[in-house]
């Protein structure tokens, strides 16, 4: 057991500097003293530890749930401002589910590696006692009086719930963008969006505020804004857990969105991998008829017994050079690491009709958010743009043509249950390039990206994710690689086969060894303020 004085230095650490093994340097108490740590002591805390190493240092009582959570609100407080990413706090309850986890780990009754670890969770999900506005301004004012099923879960396990994170309205946008909170911005270029629909969630973590979050994604949701902020996150098997408790579809609604799934974001593929299994874990499942996956271990120990497709670019949807140059830099280290790798199957032919067939299922799920007179104003201004005709086609798309839909679909489900039976993992891009500049001047289905100076639809951007993962059902983790020359992240996904969450996490946590894991972006390695 530590000192007090070491402890709060510790403290301070994780409120305020860079906390990396080995740092010695002078530092500012809670209280505003200034101290200076002793160069034989290896401060290893810090805004950017991960779980695991937080967990670690809860079980040796270095530090104590309620210190680790008032850390964390000072560094929220000193850093939000700047990304606007936190929207929601209430240090109330969160003091006491802290006090909470400290009095069970007096007690020697710690419920897991979760236990007395602070995360935000993204404000389109139900947590009991905080918001869930969606961005919404009509459910402004809307409070869950209870959890959705998955917070229930990591609430069991032990996690202290500090607030809520941003996002897109009706998390329908790969911006984070709404009339309530405002804009997100990227912590390494705050003139870039951070992504979304869960961009809130991956600068909180990009900046050191929270080391845990919980998005949600339909067609990138958390992937997308991983790779552009340089996080980790997980998109799992559809309904491997309950979907339940998000916003859309409206509260109340017992449904959920086709392809629609929660997935948790991190720093680390270690920490992804703590909070799936604490997503696994329902002690409540004894009813009759309750179905309880069986999710297998990794399909290989190592990276040299992986066989690995790679699928870098398409004629239909190219990606810029960077994100080219990133893909064969892959299949390089791949191969060097003795996997194998090939870099021309595919699971089906035509990457055009399944994406179709994905925006024809995605595109109605929108309408939501515009009214009657908007979608017609749209259609007016731009009756030619590809996705003003979809959604405005999906206010009325019939019952035959949903099902052309849910045939290709089944289709791709069964080609992708083929594809693994010769592959462990596919991996691709997340989008056709990195971060963009905020784009928020018209609606989503009116704007226009640009790529390799070719101008396409912005919906397109979604494909590699959506039309892949999410349309097949797929679990999917997202991980950092590299950087453009312009300094901004970029990163990759691999594609797990059906209920095998654990292939590609595992795999994600292997290639550490060939590209290194997270990296603070420059302005927030340290505050600069104090």
């Amino acid at each position: 057991m530590i000192t007090d004085t070491k402890r709060q230095s510790v403290i301070a650490v994780y409120a305020f500097a860079g906390g990396f093994a080995g740092w010695s340097k002078d530092l500012i108490s809670p209280e505003g003293a200034s101290m200076a740590i002793a160069t034989d002591m290896k401060v290893s805390l810090g805004p950017f530890s991960t779980v695991q190493q937080l967990s670690s240092a809860l079980n040796r009582n270095e530090l104590s749930a309620e210190e680790l959570l008032m850390a964390t609100v000072e560094r929220i407080e000193a850093v939000n401002p700047t990304v606007n990413a936190i929207v929601a706090m209430d240090v109330d309850l969160a003091r006491k589910s802290a006090r909470e986890s400290d009095k069970r780990r007096a007690a020697n009754a710690v419920r897991g590696p979760l236990d007395g670890i602070p995360m935000t969770v993204k404000d389109s999900i139900a947590v009991e006692g905080f918001p869930a506005t969606s961005g919404f301004p009509p459910l402004a004012n809307y409070r869950p009086n209870s959890d959705a099923p998955s917070v229930s879960r990591l609430r069991r396990a032990g996690v202290t719930f500090v607030g809520k994170s941003n996002l897109s309205t009706m998390a329908s946008d790969f911006q984070s963008d709404n009339s309530l909170f405002g804009t997100t911005r990227n912590p390494w270029n705050l003139e870039m969006t951070s992504g979304g629909s869960s961009g809130g969630a991956a600068a909180a973590l990009a900046t050191g505020m929270i080391p845990l979050e919980l998005g949600s994604d339909i067609g990138g949701s958390v992937r997308q804004p991983a790779h552009f902020c340089g996080i980790y996150a997980h998109k799992p098997t559809f309904e491997i857990y309950p979907q339940r408790g998000h916003v859309p579809p409206p509260p109340g609604v017992m449904s959920i969105a086709d392809m629609g799934v929660l997935g948790p974001m991190a720093r680390s593929a270690q920490d992804l991998n703590l909070a799936l299994e604490a997503l696994l874990l329902d002690e409540e499942s004894t009813g009759r008829g309750r179905w309880i996956p069986e999710i297998p271990p990794p399909r290989f120990a190592r990276l040299s017994a992986a066989r690995i497709a790679l699928w870098s670019s398409d004629d239909a949807f190219p990606v810029d050079r960077a994100t080219a140059d990133m893909m064969e830099t892959v299949a390089t280290r791949l191969e060097k690491a003795g996997a194998a790798v090939d870099r021309h199957a595919r699971p089906f032919s035509d990457l055009t009709e399944v994406a179709d067939a994905y925006f024809q299922l995605l595109m109605p799920l929108l309408l939501g958010s515009y009214t009657p007179n908007e979608l017609e104003a749209m259609l007016e201004r731009n009756p030619d743009a590809k996705f003003v005709k979809l959604i405005h086609a999906g206010a009325r798309q019939t019952a035959a043509e949903m099902a052309k839909s849910k045939e290709v679909q089944t289709r791709a489900i069964s080609s992708w249950r083929t594809f693994f039976e010769r592959f462990d993992a596919l991996i691709c891009p997340v989008s056709p390039h990195a971060a963009f500049p905020h784009n928020l001047s018209v609606s989503s289905v009116e704007r226009e990206l640009v790529v390799q100076e070719r101008r396409y639809p912005y919906w397109d951007h979604v494909v590699w994710c959506g039309a892949l993962a999410n349309f097949a059902y797929l679990p999917a983790t997202a991980r950092p690689i590299t950087f453009t020359s312009a300094g901004l992240p970029m990163g990759i996904q691999i594609v797990g086969p059906y209920l095998e969450d654990r292939t590609p996490i595992h795999a994600a946590l292997l290639m550490d060894d060939l590209f290194g894991g997270f990296i603070p972006p420059p302005q927030f390695e340290e505050n600069k303020d104090w």
